[in-house]
């Protein structure tokens, strides 16, 4: 019967399982490399909008919140300017007065502008030197051909290791952190996905945390972008869970102005320090 299929089939007998080649430790070199190189010499303009949803209580009665956020962001050799648009502000101002009168008020813009992190824009917007820094230690574990975009890239994948205060070791059972990195024929990041869980327990008493984040990456000269971020957080612990989940959509919109960018002085060298 066998040697029937296989002549019915040929395709079939030759036929192997695709696996990922063996990991080479010059393609973490190589890909560490380029990310010291990206660093930005122009400046960028551009407009960044963050959505947020989050659930969270006991799991029988979970409470749910939806807000969205759009500022201007510009990023140059002075440092990074942001611009909150005074309808934002207006709205925050609202949602801060009805929750005065209704402690459970829902204050999803307030929220947002309260959690709003300047260095999580500024890793957005310039994000070749955070990747570089947590890749630093990693360890690749595994390479192969991969599909980004629809065009050809290589897949690595690696290990992060553990990076804790000794406070939180202490209470640590389990944890595990893995960033994979598709890189396209130019050596240049295309796209970037991470998972960190992390299990906690005292006195009896057990926590998870998950966090996946995903980053489309884009480059614009010397600039490497993460244009589209998703990211879910998730915990549960003592009969309650918690979860958000945050979109941050990075877009340029225009070149800074020549009187702004005159302001840049020129860089020193380009070599990777």
């Amino acid at each position: 019967m066998l040697a029937l299929l296989m002549l019915a089939f040929p395709a079939m007998a030759t036929a192997q399982p695709a696996t990922s080649a063996p990991p080479r430790p010059d393609a973490r070199a190589a890909l560490l490399d380029t990310l010291a190189t990206l660093t930005p010499r122009e400046p960028l303009a551009a407009a960044l909008t963050v959505t947020k949803t989050s659930t969270s209580g006991d799991e029988d009665a979970p409470r749910t919140s939806h807000g969205s956020l759009s500022v201007d962001i510009r990023s140059d050799a002075l440092g990074l300017h942001v611009d909150v648009p005074a309808a934002v502000l207006r709205t925050a101002r609202a949602e801060s007065l009805a929750q005065q009168k209704d402690a459970d008020a829902a204050t999803p813009v307030m929220g947002l502008l309260a959690s709003f992190s300047l260095m999580r824009a500024e890793s957005l917007a310039n994000y070749a030197p955070g990747l570089l820094t947590t890749l630093a230690d990693a360890k690749l574990v595994s390479q192969g051909p991969a599909k980004s975009g629809g065009q050809a890239a290589q897949l690595l994948v690696f290990d992060i290791p553990l990076n804790l205060s000794g406070g939180d070791r202490e209470n640590l059972d389990d944890y595990s952190g893995q960033v994979k990195v598709w890189v396209g024929g130019d050596g240049v990041p295309r796209r970037v996905e991470s998972t960190y869980t992390y299990k906690f327990s005292k006195f009896f008493i057990s926590f998870t945390s998950t966090t996946q984040s995903t980053c489309d990456v884009m480059r614009i000269g010397s600039r490497l972008l993460c244009s589209r971020r998703h990211a879910v957080a998730s915990g549960s612990g003592l009969g309650r869970h918690g979860k958000s989940v945050t979109n941050s959509v990075l877009q340029p919109v225009a070149a800074v102005p020549a009187a702004a960018a005159s302001l840049a002085p020129a860089p020193a060298s380009t070599a990777p320090m």
